[in-house]
């Protein structure tokens, strides 16, 4: 009598290999981020969280040793009208020191890369969370791995963040 094993191993693409635009339309890649945690978060100026720039860039000004806070524009929740040329001003002025991403979807068929990895257990290797709504935020860990994730209700400045980006 032959057994026959199957062994299924979930294929894990780096988080480092991803690349993705910033808002002045320059190619970036999340190697640049390697022995930083990241803090990943869709935003949208017309949104009613949108108070949360101001703390976005507030976490980044604070531990921006050891921390890279990286947000995405998004209308997928309909509550971006900007356009890049728009959100360049904007990012000027209410979040200079954050990297802010070129306008995508986080949802979907066109869905960014960095989303698209943050939403696919194949790979990242841990989560299938996909985000119910604007300033959904994805912390990655120094080792490029995924290590929690808060829904819009959090703010970026919470307790429960801090703790994670500075123990």
């Amino acid at each position: 009598m032959h057994i026959l094993f199957t062994l299924i191993t979930q294929c894990i693409v780096s988080f480092y290999t991803l690349v993705f635009y910033d808002v002045n339309g320059t190619e970036k890649t999340c190697a640049l981020f390697e022995n930083k945690k990241v803090l990943v978060v869709n935003i949208a100026s017309a949104s009613p969280l949108s108070w949360q720039t101001d703390s976005l860039e507030a976490l980044q000004q604070r531990y921006d040793s050891n921390l890279v806070v990286v947000v995405f524009p998004s209308n997928s929740f309909g509550n971006e009208p900007l356009e890049d040329s728009a959100l360049q001003s904007y990012a000027a002025e209410w979040c200079p020191h954050v990297l802010v991403a070129q306008k995508s979807s986080v949802l979907g068929f066109n869905v960014n890369p960095v989303f698209n990895w943050l939403q696919q257990p194949s790979a990242n290797g841990v989560f299938s969370f996909k985000p119910d709504g604007d300033f959904f935020k994805f912390l990655v860990d120094e080792a490029g791995q995924v290590t929690a994730v808060f829904d819009s209700s959090y703010s970026p400045t919470d307790a429960a963040i801090i703790q994670l980006i500075h123990p």
